[in-house]
């Protein structure tokens, strides 16, 4: 980006820095992974589905990498009021 005053913020310039971006962004790639991956054995399982089959063993096996949401989720409430300003 830009050089920027020390004095700007979001409520002053209409523009996301380059380090608000990959604060928000940054580990993005990892997280499409995990949905992938994920939604790939959830869809294979519902489309052979019987009343005594569960889904609960994948939400297990996959549940130590809901962590990896957690950075996105702060950055992704920050984003979203980034984009409340920039919009705004």
């Amino acid at each position: 980006g830009g050089q920027r005053n020390s004095g700007d913020t979001l409520f002053t310039r209409n523009t996301m820095s380059d380090a608000e971006t990959k604060k928000i962004f940054a580990n993005i790639e990892e997280i499409i992974q995990i949905n992938s991956k994920f939604l790939s054995e959830l869809e294979a399982r519902l489309a052979n589905y019987t009343d005594d089959q569960g889904l609960a063993d994948i939400f297990i096996k996959y549940s130590p990498f809901f962590k990896s949401y957690t950075p996105y989720i702060i950055g992704y409430d920050e984003g979203d009021y980034i984009d409340f300003m920039l919009l705004s």
